[in-house]
C-alpha cells in the first residue's frame, strides 16, 4: 500500500503529488499509472464515517507515513488535522494537515480512463516493466494478471487471484491501470 510510490513529481502538475481519499477508495496516478485501494483496507471506520462525502489530498511525502499497522485518525472535529500514532507506547504521533482540491487543483478524473470494456486479444502490445513494478509494488501484489482493452487502451492490473479474475476490476479491492508503449 505505498501509493506514495506512484505519485507524480513533476512541479508543473503538483496536483499528482497527491493520494485522493475518499470514504470509498485511496487514488493515486502519475498520468503513466494509477493505483487505486478501498480506504476500508487502510483507515478505521470511524475515520471515512467522519470523513463522509469529503474529499481529502494527502502528499506524497506525508503519505509515507500511512502504512499497516498505524492508527489514522482525526485530530479535530474540523477535519483539517490527521493524527498517525503507532502501537508502540514510546513513538510520538506524526501530525499531518490534508490539502482540499480547492486549493491545490483539481484531480484527474481517473475513473474516466479506467476501462468498462470486455477484455480484447492483442498480438502485440508494449509495457513499460518499470512501472508495470513499480505499480506492483505499491499495490502489494505478489503477481499480476492484466486484462488487455484495446492496442490504445489503458490496461487493468489486478493481483492475479482467482477471485478477481472473474470480477469486473472496479469491484476488486486493489487494482491498478497501465499505459501501453504506442508502437511506432
Amino acid at each position: 500500500m505505498r501509493l506514495e510510490t506512484i505519485t507524480g513529481k513533476d512541479d508543473l502538475r503538483p496536483i499528482m503529488q497527491y493520494v485522493k481519499v475518499t470514504a470509498k477508495e485511496a487514488v493515486a496516478t502519475n498520468a503513466h499509472i494509477l493505483g487505486v485501494i478501498p480506504s476500508k483496507n487502510i483507515f478505521q471506520p470511524e475515520f471515512l464515517e467522519q470523513l463522509g462525502e469529503n474529499t481529502i489530498l494527502i502528499h506524497r511525502e506525508d503519505w509515507k507515513h500511512i502504512k499497516p499497522g498505524v492508527n489514522v485518525s482525526w485530530e479535530n472535529e474540523k477535519l483539517d488535522m490527521i493524527r498517525i500514532t503507532t502501537l508502540k507506547s514510546n513513538s510520538r504521533p506524526i501530525f499531518i494537515k490534508p490539502d482540499k482540491e480547492e486549493q491545490i487543483g483539481n484531480y484527474p478524473n481517473w475513473e474516466a480512463i479506467v476501462p468498462k470494456l470486455d477484455a480484447v486479444a492483442i498480438s502485440d502490445i508494449g509495457i513499460n516493466a518499470d512501472l508495470l513494478l513499480q505499480l506492483q509494488k505499491a499495490l502489494n501484489f505478489t503477481n499480476v494478471h492484466l486484462k488487455f482493452n484495446g492496442e490504445n487502451r489503458t490496461i487493468n492490473v489486478t493481483n492475479g487471484s482467482k477471485e478477481i479474475l472473474h470480477k469486473d476490476t472496479k469491484n476488486a479491492d486493489n487494482y491498478g491501470v497501465i499505459m501501453p508503449l504506442m508502437k511506432n
